[in-house]
């Protein structure tokens, strides 16, 4: 019998982790199992439909999904969520915010219909999974009791090496590229400024800036200035494959992008990630290790949210001060005494994987 998995991958190699290590998940812990993969992000024909009612159970895959509105936005599904016959969970969403605080939770803003599909979740009878703890208490305010804490499905490689003999030479840096740059140029110094600076104090290696989504002409302006500056680049956008061959042959990942800092995680690697809003912040809840705040809370008032909505270039963010100072500063650190944070971070992955095990064993 099938699983149906609703993914949301497009280009982002990130989104493309999160199924490529989901589906390793349910070959191990429920090899009787098939998995059947179908994009969320189109509304289900009905061959489709009839796929998903075939099967065991529809399962609502990772990301940031819990927004606003989820459904139809982010799981487009049927007009009537009758027509799903089998029971849906989630498995791994997350909640999204600019700012990381634990009384925002309180105040998430959830659509109608939004919660008519969370109402048939939760009818389903079965757990379902998120991936932060303040995810979980955003479910909770709504009143939803159906969930698990199981972290994000692509934090747990099932071919996991112990390896505590990490290097004392860094010879192999990649560096994830953010997303806030195109919309602030405030954190596009700062990002130009932390990359710079790395490249300096790692000077005569193998350093490289990597793209998770596809490079579009509208950041020629950056790779311009990495060309200038005679900065490695590559675009690992489209696949996990590109990804996860890049960070695995490497010996530590700085940046921004989440599913950098998870992927190096998972395969007990040091990671430092610059935290872009509450996903980052949620996660180093979940797993500790290193999480540097990228910028200052966000002031909402009238102004910034209109900018916000229209998308519009601004500067409504203020950069923190000095990144590159207490990057390299904790980087000597964790050097010096054979990398305490990474250990910490495995243990809690390990820690946490217990009850992913009880979210997919308890599925039909």
């Amino acid at each position: 019998m099938n699983y149906v998995i609703l993914t949301g991958s497009k280009n982002n190699s990130g989104d493309f982790l999160i199924k490529y290590q989901a589906k390793k998940i349910f070959t191990s812990l429920r090899p009787e199992r098939n998995i059947i993969d179908i994009n969320a992000f189109e509304h289900l024909s009905h061959d489709k439909l009839d796929i998903i009612n075939s099967s065991k159970v529809l399962i609502l895959m990772g990301g940031p999904s819990l927004q606003t509105h989820m459904y139809p936005n982010i799981y487009k599904l049927t007009k009537n969520l009758n027509d799903i016959e089998v029971p849906i969970v989630t498995m791994g969403i997350g909640y999204k915010d600019y700012n990381y605080y634990w009384e925002g939770t309180k105040s998430y803003e959830l659509s109608d219909q939004t919660i008519k599909l969370l109402d048939k979740i939760s009818d389903s009878n079965y757990l379902s999974s998120v991936r932060d703890y303040s995810t979980l208490n955003v479910l909770k305010i709504y009143g939803y009791k159906n969930y698990l804490m199981t972290g994000c499905p692509a934090l747990y490689e099932t071919n996991f090496i112990e390896n505590n003999d990490y290097l004392d030479q860094i010879k192999k840096i990649r560096f994830s590229i953010g997303v806030n740059y195109k919309i602030s140029e405030a954190m596009c110094v700062q990002m130009k400024n932390l990359i710079t600076n790395l490249k300096k104090y790692f000077f005569n290696t193998d350093f490289k800036v990597l793209f998770h989504h596809q490079i579009k002409s509208s950041q020629g302006f950056l790779i311009d200035w990495l060309r200038k500056n005679n900065i490695q680049f590559l675009d690992v956008s489209g696949s996990a494959e590109k990804m996860i061959q890049e960070y695995e042959s490497s010996d530590i990942h700085i940046g921004y992008r989440v599913h950098a800092h998870i992927f190096m995680s998972s395969i007990n690697k040091p990671s430092i990630l610059i935290s872009e809003d509450s996903r980052a912040k949620g996660l180093s809840a979940v797993i500790g290790g290193l999480n540097f705040d990228g910028y200052l809370p966000i002031k909402f008032n009238l102004i910034n949210k209109i900018l916000l909505k229209l998308k519009l270039k601004s500067d409504i963010y203020i950069p923190v001060k000095n990144i590159s100072r207490d990057v390299i500063n904790h980087i000597e650190y964790e050097k010096k005494f054979k990398w305490p944070c990474i250990e910490i971070v495995n243990n809690n992955i390990h820690s946490h994987y217990k009850q992913m095990k009880n979210f997919i064993n308890q599925l039909p």
